[in-house]
């Protein structure tokens, strides 16, 4: 954006975004034991002050507003990954594209060609003006595009996509994600990287938050109600829940109207929330008024329990655990078994 004539002309002082840009590439060069409170902070805002800028230049509604400079980014960066990923693949004997996406090319390489990936990287680097950033991983679980575990040379894991992410926290942004079964995302990457027996970990997991879902009604609808022996209860666009094996709480579906055109226009629909237990206990108020105890959901103040239905939570994690691995080894590629249950 900034280096190939892509910024938005809307942007009255695009000095500063150099700027920006700059100060973050500098940090980015430090290690970041050395960084100071100030530099902590400004690196993630500086990357949202970027991509943010990137992406209201896709938006009609927005003052930045400026679609063919968007789209010209986006090709330019798309031609640069080609280009550089064809002369790592021409020049290192050996070398294997893994995945080249929209922000960055994977590869299989020996440790001794590092060197000349480097090369190859700074000279792409003088030409394009470019941040380049080589991330080095000893392993890698790369399960799409969007999803993967990553053990760094140092030892550090890193995970991400929501098939293997475990945290409500977004790195550089201030929001939230929704609790997700993390249990379940904890649990496959105990057996990868440890072989952890993963029903164990589900068993003995005591996290009342890992074992939440977030229900949601979505787009096109305007409710959720659950239908409980009980009775009906409403409620709303947002509901957090656990898996009980109580039979009285009921199946929570998402309400609304018809707006498609044909003989249905108009009328009630009513479906199944995606990923909901079949017998889903609501957690509305404060997670630390409960506990697990042998297997049960307790309420501290009343002592009143639910009994988990971990039998839901094996299925999602067989579920997940049902793919198909290749393994990269001495420059072959085979399925391999060691992921097998």
């Amino acid at each position: 954006m900034l280096f190939c004539g892509a910024m938005s002309r809307a942007i009255k002082y695009p000095e500063r975004l150099k700027h920006i840009y700059s100060r973050r590439l500098e940090l980015k060069s430090i290690p970041k034991g050395r960084w100071n409170p100030e530099d902590k902070r400004f690196v993630p805002a500086a990357k949202l002050v970027l991509n943010t800028t990137y992406g209201a230049m896709g938006n009609k509604h927005l003052t930045l507003y400026d679609d063919y400079m968007r789209s010209k980014t986006c090709r330019v960066g798309q031609m640069i990954l080609l280009s550089i990923s064809n002369k790592l693949y021409t020049t290192i004997p050996g070398l294997k594209i893994i995945q080249n996406n929209t922000d960055g090319v994977y590869v299989y390489a020996k440790r001794s060609d590092l060197d000349k990936i480097k090369a190859i990287m700074q000279e792409f680097i003088d030409i394009s003006h470019f941040a380049f950033d080589l991330e080095d991983f000893s392993k890698i679980w790369q399960l799409n595009v969007n999803n993967y575990i990553a053990i760094e040379s140092n030892g550090e894991i890193t995970n991400k996509g929501a098939a293997f992410v475990d945290t409500v926290y977004q790195k550089g942004t201030n929001r939230l994600r929704p609790l997700g079964t993390f249990v379940i995302q904890k649990a496959q990457m105990q057996f990868y990287i440890n072989k952890t027996n993963p029903v164990k970990y589900l068993l003995d997991n005591k996290s009342v938050s890992d074992l939440c879902v977030t229900c949601t009604k979505g787009p096109g609808y305007s409710t959720m109600i659950q239908y409980n022996t009980f009775g009906e209860t409403e409620l709303g666009k947002v509901s957090r829940v656990i898996a009980v094996v109580n039979e009285e709480f009921g199946v929570i579906k998402k309400i609304g109207i018809n707006k498609r055109k044909g003989p249905n226009f108009g009328k009630m629909k009513s479906d199944t929330v995606a990923l909901c237990p079949p017998h889903p206990l609501v957690v509305a108020d404060d997670l630390s008024n409960y506990k697990i105890v042998d297997n049960r959901l307790v309420k501290v103040d009343t002592n009143k329990s639910w009994e988990i239905d971990y039998g839901y939570y094996a299925r999602v994690l067989d579920n997940a655990l049902d793919t198909p691995w290749y393994i990269i080894k001495n420059n072959t590629i085979s399925l391999t078994n060691d992921f097998n249950l």
